[in-house]
């Protein structure tokens, strides 16, 4: 991957043309969507080959944006044609200044006046004290504790002088106790104010809260209002913009349409007969290519059908010598049936379906689906061997290889373990896994109703096996 910086005069088919790639390629490296428009002093990601390379020169954009124009040379491609570069007319020259113009003029990034603010008041919301009330910091509280102690010494002065009057002027414990309770009343008058005072205090917080709100409010009402007039102002300039980049486009593409139907008339024949040669060399390539494929594709095919017919002929042969000699002992290596046929798994087809040998033929079924029996094992749902029927847990408890195999219906099975540590072995024509036991007494069933698997020790083998589960 190189870089390549657009000169006046340039046009991405150039570009292309001069580093051995196509101006698709390039406007799709760099994200272009109008391969016409491009400027100058604009860094491009060239792929391809750095040397020139010839190109059918009818595909190049009928017209390709540049910043300028350069004098008129003569360019000599390797083919032997001379043909002049491309010069821009006045009118291109003078839709690109216009362009460029606009260009230049582009609104700066906008810059908020209030953003600063609004982000200090919202502060000021989120972290504002919870409300809370002393009496003690309440003026208004004290302005009434004041008056009302002064009412009520006032009431109690009172109240003492009226009862002494009673006994003739002199001083009695019954004046003393009738001002203390003149006094108290005027006091229990303030603690019975608290209330309104404590409500007036919270509208007095309620309503700062509100106006924190309010400011903020319309703090974002014009930041709102900015920035609407700046997008604006932005869109006035983007519309000017594609209407002078579309006038541009459309001066180019003529003036290069009408170069490109000049140059063409001169040599399109010589470029006629260079493009069928070379596609004649690409379609016998292609052909060599899908012909190797092909042939690879039937060489793997026929190597796996042999392998598959010869894993049968081996199975087969194992299923008779175990129906002719592995039932002895205690008879935990299956029911001994000779005739049993084995299916042997052969491959996933595009359907996703497995293809299965059976009594010498192929037969499909769908996944979980076990070719003996024809049922689903509800355990598939929790994954299952590559056979895709055969559940690869109990329960959801995973199976891993005990390292013992033994025989159940003539054909050699691995026995698995499952993490309590309790083995099981594969019975295909009953669809579910037994209990296994590798001495010489039977066990119970699954937990499931499943029936119970006894393991002849004579008939154990502990060698690792690799047939199919």
């Amino acid at each position: 991957m190189s870089t390549y910086t657009v000169k006046n005069g340039d046009t991405l088919y150039d570009i292309a043309k001069n580093h051995g790639t196509t101006y698709q390629e390039i406007a799709k490296a760099n994200g272009i969507s109008n391969p016409n428009l491009i400027y100058a002093g604009q860094t491009l990601n060239i792929g391809g080959n750095s040397a020139p390379a010839v190109q059918n020169d009818a595909t190049a954009p009928a017209a390709t944006g540049t910043a300028g124009g350069t004098p008129a040379q003569t360019q000599t491609q390797n083919s032997g044609f001379s043909y002049a570069d491309y010069t821009p007319s006045d009118a291109v020259t003078q839709a690109e200044a216009l362009l460029q113009q606009q260009m230049a003029s582009k609104p700066g990034e906008y810059q908020s006046a209030w953003q600063g603010q609004l982000t200090d008041k919202i502060s000021q919301i989120l972290n504002r004290d919870k409300f809370s009330y002393d009496l003690n910091a309440d003026a208004i509280y004290q302005q009434y504790a004041d008056q009302y102690v002064q009412q009520g010494k006032m009431a109690m002065m009172d109240t003492m002088g009226q009862a002494q009057a009673m006994t003739g002027g002199f001083g009695n414990s019954y004046a003393q106790s009738v001002g203390q309770q003149a006094y108290q009343a005027h006091l229990q008058q303030l603690n019975d104010i608290v209330p309104e005072l404590y409500g007036m205090a919270l509208d007095r917080y309620n309503q700062e809260g509100q106006e924190l709100y309010n400011q903020a409010a319309l703090m974002a009402q014009q930041e709102d209002q900015d920035y609407g007039r700046y997008m604006d102002s932005m869109n006035a300039w983007l519309t000017e913009r594609d209407y002078l980049a579309g006038r541009y486009d459309s001066e180019r593409g003529y003036d290069y349409g009408q170069y490109v139907d000049n140059r063409d008339f001169s040599y399109g024949s010589f470029v006629d007969d260079r493009n069928y040669q070379y596609q004649q060399e690409q379609d016998a390539l292609a052909e060599a290519w899908r012909q190797k494929e092909f042939d690879e594709a039937q060489r793997q095919y026929d190597e796996q059908m042999g392998l598959t017919r010869e894993q049968f002929a081996w199975q087969q042969e194992q299923a008779a010598a175990a129906g002719s000699g592995g039932n002895g002992g205690n008879g935990g290596g299956g029911d001994g049936d000779s005739d049993f046929t084995q299916a042997i798994f052969s491959r996933v087809d595009e359907n996703g379906n497995y293809v299965f040998y059976f009594d010498g033929k192929e037969r499909t079924y769908a996944p979980g689906v076990n070719p003996y029996t024809g049922t689903t094992n509800s355990d598939v749902k929790n994954g299952t061997f590559t056979n895709g029927y055969q559940p690869d847990n109990i329960n959801g408890k995973k199976l891993t290889k005990s390292g013992i195999t033994d025989v159940v219906n003539g054909v050699t099975q691995n026995v698995w373990k499952t993490p309590d540590g309790k083995l099981w072995i594969w019975d295909g024509t009953k669809n579910k896994y037994l209990e296994y036991d590798d001495g010489s007494l039977p066990v119970g069933g699954d937990g499931r109703g499943n029936s119970s698997v006894g393991g002849g020790k004579n008939n154990i083998n502990r060698t690792e096996t690799h047939m199919f589960n």
